[in-house]
């Protein structure tokens, strides 16, 4: 026997199949839209990331140079006084916010100057460093990020950037530069700064 559904039965059927079919491909219309704004939103976030870590390779490579350029005033002679370093360093400072401090070692690792100076029972923890790869590679290198008191609100964490100093083709010390890291990213990456809200 053959099963048949009444043409008077279909017809009746139509607009509720009809109104299915349309809300099924409504769904799958919204559902593709949804995906979609995933994927630019994905896309976007994507791009703004590449976008901030390429301004900040620019600017911290525009902070070795202007540092390497300092070290070899220093190892030529040109700068042989705390006196001639700390004003040079006030320079750097005002043209550099994102700069806490800026300190001139001996070979040693003894502190010959440093701008601004440290607070009362503040110092500086040579163990921290890289002197010692900073020295046999012959090239800047930045040290572990770390709290360190700088200038007003750049109180907080920083990361150093040794920078060595050669005179006459021989080790003679290193010059480090306290980068905050929150002044980093609100200067140089738009939302950067650790209290925005995106």
């Amino acid at each position: 026997m053959r099963f048949t559904i009444p043409r008077r039965d279909l017809i009746q059927a139509l607009p509720t199949l009809s109104l299915a079919l349309i809300a099924l491909l409504l769904g799958f219309m919204l559902w593709l839209f949804q995906a979609h704004e995933r994927e630019n939103e994905r896309h976007t976030l994507i791009m703004d990331t590449l976008w901030a870590e390429q301004a900040l390779r620019f600017q911290l490579g525009s902070v070795e140079e202007k540092l390497r350029l300092l070290a070899d005033d220093l190892g030529r002679g040109a700068i042989s006084s705390p006196l001639g370093f700390e004003a040079k360093a006030r320079q750097m400072l005002a043209g550099n916010p994102d700069f806490t401090r800026l300190r001139w070692l001996g070979a040693s690792g003894a502190v010959n100057a440093t701008l601004p100076p440290f607070p009362e029972g503040g110092g500086l923890d040579v163990g921290s460093l890289p002197l010692t790869e900073v020295r046999a590679l012959g090239r800047a290198a930045y040290g572990g990020i770390s709290q360190s008191p700088g200038r007003g609100a750049h109180d907080s964490a920083h990361l150093p950037l040794v920078t060595p100093i050669f005179r006459d083709g021989r080790y003679d010390g290193a010059l480090v530069a306290d980068i905050s890291l929150q002044a980093l990213l609100t200067q140089h990456v738009p939302g950067g700064s650790p209290n925005a809200t995106g």
